[in-house]
């Protein structure tokens, strides 16, 4: 983590709500920046939202944060993209996609984070196998829906059954 510096992260962990709401500041201000084509501001700012959402989904889950999770993700993503950095967009779209398996297949987390994460899942996969067929990695794309698709049903068996 380098886009917040410790201090402030420190502060985060100690206030979840407080963290919450920087991080949809950050992601609005990343929206804001991406839309005026100001793409590597964006990206910082979308880098700053992932990086409070991993903290706080380290230390103090709650489902809103798993779904700024994934909606930092995207839009950093998407930002790579516009830079033309494709390496750096299908990275950015692996780590969020594998970090919303992890929260899929945690049995220690709660059940509202388990169901968050597993209804995370579908927009994740769609988002990462776009990107993986935009760059024509046909194996890792169908290697990728398998495991998804494998997750997602151990999840529900262990949630609903």
């Amino acid at each position: 983590m380098n886009a917040i510096c410790p201090s402030h992260q420190q502060a985060l962990i100690q206030n979840p709500k407080q963290a919450l709401s920087a991080c949809r500041k950050l992601i609005d201000e990343g929206t804001k920046c991406h839309q005026a084509a100001e793409y590597g501001e964006s990206c910082h700012r979308f880098q700053a939202g992932v990086e409070i959402c991993q903290m706080i989904l380290s230390h103090s889950p709650n489902p809103a944060m798993v779904a700024l999770r994934v909606i930092a993700g995207h839009n950093l993503s998407a930002s790579y993209v516009a830079l033309g950095n494709n390496h750096y967009a299908e990275t950015a779209l692996h780590n969020v996609h594998n970090e919303i398996c992890a929260l899929c297949q945690d049995s220690s987390q709660q059940r509202c984070i388990r169901l968050e994460a597993l209804s995370q899942l579908q927009t994740t996969l769609f988002s990462l196998t776009s990107q993986l067929g935009h760059m024509g990695k046909s194996e890792e794309l169908h290697e990728t829906i398998t495991e998804a698709e494998a997750i997602a049903e151990h999840t529900a068996q262990q949630l609903f059954h």
